[in-house]
């Protein structure tokens, strides 16, 4: 095959294209970087504290599921201190910040 029967390319096809895949690369690469952060809500009647077991196993179950608190996941905690009439006020301030 000679050059002759190579395909030629118009000058300005050719710069046109290597404009655009310069200022398209960017945001690209900014896409794949972008992870979803998937946020959680815990309301307990008990004490955060009294419940350190539990909440250490369900973010163990989570890790192995490939959410880790930090990087892809947020888990809010809230307590109604044993107090369930706390519940109605607690749920409405999840439903206002983790939608």
């Amino acid at each position: 095959m000679s050059s002759s029967d190579l395909p030629t390319i118009d000058r300005r096809a050719f710069i046109s294209g290597l404009a655009l895949s310069v200022l398209v690369a960017p945001f690209a690469a900014e896409a794949q970087t972008a992870r979803k952060v998937y946020r959680i809500g815990v309301l307990e009647v008990v004490p955060v504290g009294q419940n350190t077991a539990n909440l250490a196993a369900f973010r163990q179950g989570l890790r192995e599921l490939g959410y880790v608190e930090g990087q892809n996941l947020v888990i809010v905690y809230r307590s109604a201190d044993g107090r369930a009439e706390r519940f109605p006020d607690l749920a409405s301030w999840f439903g206002s910040r983790l939608t």
